[in-house]
C-alpha cells in the first residue's frame, strides 16, 4: 500500500468516526432537549405507583361516648395457589377445611385457580388463625384486615345493623349513615426498584376521611 492510499483509507476513516460521532450528539441532544419530558414522565410512571388507601370505618357512640360499634384489624387467610403443587392440593384442601371449617371441595376449587392470590377465608378468628399457622403450609398466608365489634353484645343490635365482609353497611344505622361512616379514601405514593419492588411508601390521606358518629 502505497503513501497515498493509506492516507486516504485514514481520512475515510476518521470521516467515518466524526461522522458518527455528530449522530449520537445529535440523538442526545434530540433525547435529552426535545423528548425529555416525555421520558421523564415514562420514567416517574415506573419508579412510583399512586395507590389508593382505603378509609377506617367511623365508629358509632352513644351520647356519653361509649362505644357502641368499633373497627379493629383481623387476619383473613390467603393462599398463592401457583405455590402449591397440584398432588399436593387434596392434603391442602382437607387440612384447611378441618382448620377453618369450610367446604374442602372449595378449598380445592380455589387450589386449582391459576392465580398467584385467592382468598381462603376472611375475618377469620384468632384460634382459626392460630391453628392454619400451626399447619406452616407454604403457600398459605395472612393479611390482617379491617372488622366490625359490637363491644355492647347485642345491645341495640337491630338498631346498629351490620356490615359485611367488605366493611360496607348493610342494615340499621351502619347503612343509614353509610356515607358518614365509611369516609373518603386516601392516597399512597409508593417508589419501586428497578424490579417493581416497592421501596417506601409516603401516605398522602384525605382530611375528609370519616369520623365517628354519636348517636343516643
Amino acid at each position: 500500500m502505497n503513501p497515498r492510499q493509506f492516507h486516504l483509507r485514514r481520512g475515510v476513516i476518521h470521516l467515518g468516526v466524526q461522522v458518527a460521532l455528530l449522530a449520537l450528539c445529535v440523538r442526545m441532544a434530540v433525547i435529552q432537549c426535545l423528548r425529555q419530558p416525555r421520558y421523564a414522565s415514562l420514567a416517574e410512571g415506573m419508579e412510583r405507583a399512586v395507590i389508593r388507601v382505603a378509609p377506617r370505618r367511623g365508629h358509632i357512640l352513644d351520647r356519653e361516648g361509649r362505644s357502641l360499634a368499633v373497627t379493629t384489624d383481623g387476619p383473613s387467610v390467603y393462599v398463592n395457589p401457583r405455590a402449591v403443587p397440584a398432588e399436593d392440593r387434596a392434603d391442602y384442601a382437607a387440612k384447611l377445611s378441618e382448620a377453618l371449617g369450610l367446604d374442602a371441595d372449595l378449598i380445592a376449587e380455589r387450589l386449582a385457580r391459576p392465580k398467584y392470590f385467592a382468598w381462603v377465608k376472611r375475618a377469620v378468628s384468632e384460634k382459626e388463625a392460630e391453628t392454619v399457622r400451626a399447619l406452616e403450609l407454604p403457600g398459605v398466608g395472612f393479611l390482617s384486615e379491617p372488622r366490625r365489634r359490637y363491644p355492647q353484645g347485642e345491645l341495640l343490635c337491630h338498631t346498629l345493623g351490620f356490615v359485611g365482609v367488605d366493611g360496607e353497611g348493610l342494615a340499621g344505622l351502619e347503612r343509614v349513615y353509610e356515607s358518614v361512616l365509611a369516609g373518603d379514601p386516601g392516597v399512597t405514593t409508593v417508589w419501586r426498584d428497578g424490579r417493581g419492588r416497592p421501596l417506601n411508601a409516603a401516605a398522602r390521606l384525605d382530611p375528609r376521611r370519616a369520623t365517628a358518629g354519636r348517636w343516643c
